[in-house]
């Protein structure tokens, strides 16, 4: 079958360019790298977002735009809050996790004394006093406000209250205690490992101190930053002898962000000289070293670094800003661009040596251009879609790739290329590929070269090389074949392509597909925080025995009636009690005692003064705020309602949930809050909300799985259609679909079984693994099928010469990006950890149906297509 169309246009087109490069390449060498030096001064704009929050929370969620509104109508006031009724998680907080060096109770006495021993060190802390102050400042002029004062820390009022009234083991009432002054403290959520006898809590493996600072105005929250830095470095520099103390801050989490990437850099240099390296040494050959060609590898390494400098440049000039997950982003180009400088090597070294340089480079472009086209077409569209993800942090990822891609495209065609013409002239004299000098055993027979001066390579005397080299190769000693190259062509085609070959690879395939669905029902969904942070840092720890002791009790959650209700009569006060109950009815929901609603409290306010909660509106209001909100005990509520004249406009209460011990477990709360919140709305028939600050993180849950099968999915068409487009061939651009949905698939299963958890940091990777896996497969694709006009080719001379083109540098590539993440797996880093495994997966998967079950299907299917005709 005969190709038509665009792909005939494309080899047409690349064989006329290749005129024009042969001709000015010094000219076009010197424009590409000027395009990089002015793209390149955008990088002084470069602008790094590290809100974690942001980052990693869909774009106009749900619980974004419910948080702003609850903010909206029950504004923070750091001088008059209480710490329950916080929505935002970057509010400036000190949390500092505690348990004892020997791993015992920490509730031991003089455990206890060094507990509070630290908290008064704490307190006490004092940053140098700013502009406008007259004194340094500490964590009382810092401080959240209650009635004036920091709100009273319940582990340490209750820890000095029964310090001295114990014995060994300090024993408090458990899960509230209740002070001299008649304040009642829940403690419950500030012990963990607990073990409680006859309502005293008598152990526990761990205690955490929280310190709430004011995050406005400006001004002031930079002071609370700065504090919050003090204590930190405080904690990280002291030594205690009965305690470990672990301290997290509101900035911990974007400042991790920071530390990897500082972290980062190390391990992304040696992987760049590892592939420089390889890509240097693979491009040598030992038995011909004027075919060698080291230094273009080094500059097909250059031509990468180009296009990411570009990139960058271009997108920070437009004001996009990089995140910590673009660390990668150098490192998925270069595995890309080095695809294609091998695949382009390769189809030089497959020229007819006698031929003239233009004349092998309009073969090499015609052979290798279309094929890279069609991957970096493919790999543009993945990318594109995935640039329209809903989590910021995958969208810019994929911005900043897909435009990479791009100039790596142009850069390959037009730098790389340039320099290839140069060492194709240098090979035409049989220069020395590493030296770059004239080769010993040449010197006699290509005496004629000797008058062709370095000025020879401008386009005055192009024509002139090319004719002397047409008379210089009756005589020059034929070109040896790269060994590898050849080994794919006439020993393991012949091999995969025998009817037993094809039989156990189908087993193997078997086999593959089998183990991969079975890892891929122990997938774990979803992210925990401490996977962003670095192993062996404060941040990691506190996260990690957050985690192991305090995550029973789980965030506060805001439900608002955002609109007027009739709360004073009997029927609605039922119906609100229903609607409360409906939430209870949550396992991740603490029982209806440990709610706060001004509604239970004012109902039996008035039971007790007056006989009744049966009020008109005027008296239920003005009693509601004359009174009621007057009392100490219920000063409190003034937080959780709103009113206009005698109209209670809005109002809140406020539940206090448990058990979120996971990803999954945060989803559920969510997704349980949210049904009965618009049941509610329903059966009251107004508008209610609901917040906490754990549900921007839980909604990436219900994002993770939908958004990697979309991205996923739609990539994989975008990349039959392009196939079928330029290679009007159904049955292989199935194939490569086909190809690429299995490595997909094994990737997702055999990652399962290496404890790598589907989530934001591990989807921008299966993401990246579309550009890879498809260009292993469409290089081959593309190889066997552009024979196809050659009926006398069987399919087995086919499948040799496409292996004979591609065998080795899929081989190059796959080996060498495997080799260079090698260094990763070292790091302390989760999301280089990640990224490591999910690259060597790709590659390893990628290469077995690159190399194996595609030249196998295809071979097969080309056979079966071949005895049909002939039965017809």
């Amino acid at each position: 079958m005969a190709f038509q169309g665009i792909e005939r246009l494309l080899r047409k087109s690349f064989r006329a360019y290749s005129r024009i490069l042969c001709r000015f390449p010094l000219l076009i060498i010197f424009t590409t790298l000027l395009i990089t030096a002015v793209l390149g001064i955008g990088i002084r704009n470069i602008a790094f977002q590290n809100d974690t929050e942001y980052l990693f929370t869909p774009v106009n969620s749900r619980a974004r735009n419910e948080t702003e509104n609850l903010h909206h109508l029950f504004p923070v006031n750091d001088l008059n809050i209480l710490p329950n009724r916080l929505i935002y998680l970057n509010h400036r907080t000190v949390a500092i996790a505690i348990t004892s060096k020997d791993g015992g109770n920490i509730l031991r006495q003089e455990h206890v004394a060094s507990v509070l021993d630290l908290d008064d060190v704490i307190t006490k802390s004092e940053i140098d006093p700013p502009a406008g102050y007259s004194h340094p400042l500490n964590y009382s002029d810092l401080c959240n406000q209650w009635r004036g004062d920091c709100f009273p820390n319940p582990v340490s009022v209750s820890l000095r209250y029964y310090l001295d009234l114990s014995g060994p083991i300090i024993q408090l009432p458990f899960p509230s205690f209740t002070a001299a002054d008649g304040s009642r403290y829940l403690i419950e959520p500030f012990f963990g490992g607990v073990r409680v006898e006859e309502n005293q809590l008598v152990h526990a493996d761990a205690i955490l101190l929280t310190f709430y600072l004011r995050s406005a105005p400006v001004g002031v929250n930079q002071l609370s930053k700065d504090w919050e830095s003090l204590v930190i470095n405080l904690l990280e520099s002291s030594e205690f002898d009965l305690i470990k103390v672990y301290g997290f801050t509101s900035t911990s989490l974007d400042e991790s962000q920071f530390d990897i990437a500082v972290d980062s850099v190390p391990y992304l240099i040696g992987t760049f000289l590892i592939m420089v390296t390889f890509a240097s040494l693979s491009c040598i050959m030992i038995r011909d070293g004027v075919q060698s060609k080291p230094w273009i590898g080094i500059l097909g390494v250059l031509s990468v670094f180009l296009a990411v400098v570009s990139s960058v440049g271009l997108l920070s000039f437009c004001g996009v800003q990089t995140n910590l997950v673009i660390i990668s982003m150098p490192f998925i180009i270069l595995g890309i661009g080095l695809d294609d400088m091998f695949i382009m090597l390769a189809a030089w070294r497959k020229t007819d040596t006698s031929l003239t340089v233009t004349e092998r480079m309009a073969d090499t472009l015609e052979d290798a251009g279309v094929s890279i086209t069609i991957t970096s077409l493919t790999d543009l569209l993945a990318f594109g879609i995935g640039s329209l993800s809903p989590l910021p942090a995958i969208k810019t990822y994929c911005l900043f790739t897909a435009i990479a891609v791009l100039f790596d495209f142009f850069y390959q065609i037009t730098f790389f290329g340039g320099f290839m013409v140069l060492f194709g002239y240098m090979e035409s004299f049989n220069c020395h590929g590493v030296s770059c000098l004239p080769s010993p055993q040449s010197g006699q027979r290509l005496r004629r070269n000797d008058v062709v001066t370095i000025r020879s390579i401008s386009h005055h005397h192009v024509t002139e090389i090319d004719n002397t080299r047409r008379v210089n190769s009756a005589h020059s000693i034929p070109a040896k074949q790269h060994i590898i190259m050849c080994f794919f062509r006439d020993y393991y085609a012949k091999l995969i392509s025998k009817p037993i070959s094809s039989a156990l690879v189908l087993i193997l395939y078997v086999c593959y597909i089998g183990l991969s669905g079975y890892f891929l029902t122990t997938l774990v969904i979803g992210v925990e925080e401490m996977n962003i942070a670095k192993q062996g840092t404060m941040t990691f720890d506190y996260l990690e025995i957050f985690s192991q002791y305090f995550a029973k009790t789980g965030p506060s959650v805001s439900v608002a009636f955002t609109e007027p209700y009739p709360y004073w009569q009997p029927d609605k006060q039922i119906d609100i009690e229903q609607v409360l109950l409906d939430f209870h009815d949550n396992s991740h929901i603490q029982n209806r005692n440990n709610t706060e609603f001004w509604l239970d409290a004012y109902i039996k306010y008035l039971r007790t003064s007056y006989g009744t909660a049966q009020l008109d509106q005027n008296t239920f209001v003005t009693v509601l705020k004359d009174q009621f909100l007057k009392l100490p005990c219920c000063e409190k509520y003034k937080l959780d309602i709103n009113f206009n004249g005698s109209v209670i406009t809005s109002s809140r209460f406020i539940l206090a949930s448990r058990d979120l011990l996971s990803s999954k477990d945060e989803n559920d709360l969510l997704l349980d809050v949210r049904k009965s919140v618009d049941e509610a709305t329903e059966y009251l028939g107004i508008n209610v909300i609901a917040s906490s600050i754990g549900f921007g993180y839980a909604e990436r849950y219900q994002t993770i799985v939908p958004t990697t099968l979309l991205t996923l999915g739609i990539a994989v068409i975008s990349m039959l259609l392009v196939f079928l487009i330029i290679i009007p061939n159904i049955s292989v651009g199935l194939l490569v679909t086909f190809s690429v949905g299995s490595i997909l698939f094994g990737v997702l299963g055999f990652m399962a079984s290496w404890g790598v958890p589907l989530g934001s940091i591990s989807m921008i990777n299966l993401v990246l693994c579309i550009g890879f896996s498809v260009d292993f497969s469409a290089h081959i694709a593309y190889a066997f099928v552009k024979n196809l006009d050659k009926p006398e080719l069987s399919s087995s001379t086919k499948l040799s010469n496409a292996l004979y083109l591609l065998g080795y540098p899929i081989l190059q590539s796959g080996v060498s990006t495997i080799c260079a993440v090698f260094l990763m797996f070292w790091s302390k880093s989760h999301i280089l950890q990640t990224f490591a495994k999910i690259i060597t997966l790709i590659m390893g998967f990628g290469m077995l149906h690159g190399l194996l079950f595609l030249p196998v299907m295809i071979t097969n299917v080309a056979h079966i297509r071949h005895s049909l005709r002939r039965f017809h």
